[in-house]
């Protein structure tokens, strides 16, 4: 705490009030007018005039405390009482002993007996009735805010030395009014399960509804465009089909030319290769049959030797001229299925 030493001794020279003065001044003995006159350093006139008042540190002191007290009516002042926890002011430390006596000091008991022993909470019965009067089970027929209290009181099975009944006020006892709000609080949460299932399916619905309709309106225009861009595609597909069938026989045209030319080539091919067959085996044969001739003239001057190697390569050419034949033979048939 830090002081201000100016005017720290006013007190002590605080002037004597004009009684004193008119006391000391009316004696009839020298000492006292001499007091008078070396203390207070003022003419006997000016300490005895009444005409303007002397302020003394007791009148100061009593303005400034009428002064204050105006103050704290005029406003709402709030008083905290502090409690030590410890008297070494250390941290995290609890002396049981030290906060018992200063509650005690501090009257914090008395305080809660008396509150105990009154009716510490005060309610209109209209305040009582909008907050409470839909915990009522069972509707009554008089709907006056008395007569709901009362109900609401009895059906709570509040004793009846723990509450007074007035004209306009309910007083109730400290703890009394904490089932009730237990029970407020536990309908209101019910109450908004309740609102919040209620709101989700009403939510859910209108979802499902505006889905339903958005699905309808986004069929009905898918369908829509399906409709015209089939109907282009028709048209298209009906063109592309066109052209495609006429490349198709454009092509099939080509093929059928280029295989048709093939075939003629193959069997001129074919005519060409049997009649070169025909010369040939016709010489084939002409030479055989003048070796045999030549065989039979020159058979008494040829060796032995030389006449197995001639029959050796005449069984050869009959090999080959039946074999030829027979390639003759199949190619016939093979001309006779391709001219068919």
């Amino acid at each position: 705490v830090l002081y201000d030493t100016n005017g720290f001794l006013d007190k002590n020279r605080d002037p004597l009030s004009s009684e004193v003065v008119q006391l000391l001044s009316s004696c009839d003995g020298q000492l006292p007018q001499l007091f008078a006159k070396k203390m207070f350093n003022q003419p006997l006139q000016s300490v005895t005039s009444l005409d303007t008042p002397m302020q003394s540190v007791a009148l100061q002191f009593k303005g400034q405390l009428f002064k204050l007290m105006h103050q704290l009516e005029s406003t709402r002042s709030h008083f905290i009482c502090c409690i030590k926890p410890n008297s070494k002011q250390l941290p995290g430390t609890y002396e049981e002993d030290l906060v018992l006596q200063q509650l005690r000091c501090y009257g914090i008991f008395e305080v809660i007996r008396i509150s105990r022993s009154g009716y510490p909470t005060r309610m209109t019965h209209q305040a009582f009735t909008e907050r409470y009067g839909f915990l009522l089970s069972e509707p009554i027929v008089s709907q006056d805010p008395l007569s709901i209290s009362v109900a609401l009181l009895k059906q709570f099975n509040v004793l009846p030395q723990m509450y007074q009944i007035g004209y306009t006020k309910l007083f109730l006892r400290t703890g009394q009014i904490s089932a009730l709000e237990d029970r407020r609080k536990q309908v209101l949460r019910g109450v908004i399960e309740v609102q919040k299932y209620f709101r989700g399916h009403r939510a859910r619905r209108l979802f499902h509804e505006l889905n339903k309709g958005a699905k309808i309106v986004c069929g009905e225009n898918i369908r829509r465009k399906y409709a015209a861009e089939s109907n282009r595609c028709s048209a298209f597909a009906s063109q592309l089909l066109d052209e495609q069938l006429t490349a198709v026989i454009y092509l099939q045209s080509v093929i059928r030319g280029w295989l048709a030319r093939r075939h003629f080539n193959n069997m001129h091919n074919l005519k060409q290769s049997n009649r070169g067959s025909v010369k040939s085996r016709r010489k084939m044969g002409r030479k055989i049959f003048e070796a045999k001739d030549m065989l039979h003239e020159q058979q008494i001057q040829v060796l032995p030797s030389v006449m197995a190697e001639l029959q050796r390569r005449v069984l050869k050419a009959e090999t080959n001229l039946g074999q030829k034949e027979h390639e003759n033979a199949t190619l016939r048939e093979q001309l006779q299925k391709s001219e068919a």
